[in-house]
């Protein structure tokens, strides 16, 4: 629903620009802040900043590869779902592994700046992606 609103007066690549801005955001807030409630609000706007993605990639993938068909969409699935269960396993281990060393809110503060990557690597591959109208409009004019 956020990215159908959006989505009315923004690029769809911008939107999922400015949402990894706001994960990558969260994820700082969850893994550096002191206070375990700050936390909380950090994984609140995880959530909502994560949201738009799903939907906004198959948007932004159909409009870019129009004859992308069943194939794109089931690869577009099969990422997502590695994904989905990629980083819970990933903040899994790096918090296992350093729980022997550190007290455990700590190991799993670690195990959350493992995540980072995930909305960093979305991010560098929106910037780098261009294409011919936003490179004549410039990224951050509206529609």
């Amino acid at each position: 629903v956020v990215y159908a609103r959006l989505s009315i007066r923004y690029e769809g690549r911008r939107i999922l620009v400015w949402h990894a801005v706001g994960c990558v955001g969260a994820y700082a807030l969850i893994a550096l802040s002191p206070w375990p409630p700050l936390s909380l609000f950090g994984f609140c706007l995880c959530g909502w900043c994560v949201g738009p993605m799903w939907p906004g990639v198959l948007s932004l993938s159909s409009t870019r590869y129009p004859v992308g068909g069943t194939a794109m969409f089931a690869a577009l699935a099969l990422c997502g779902d590695v994904g989905c269960s990629l980083a819970p396993a990933m903040v899994g281990a790096v918090s296992d592994a350093l729980q022997h060393d550190l007290p455990t809110a700590e190991a799993l503060r670690y195990g959350f700046d493992v995540c980072l990557i995930f909305p960093m690597m979305l991010l560098i591959g929106l910037v780098t992606m261009r294409n011919k109208r936003s490179a004549e409009r410039g990224f951050f004019r509206k529609r």
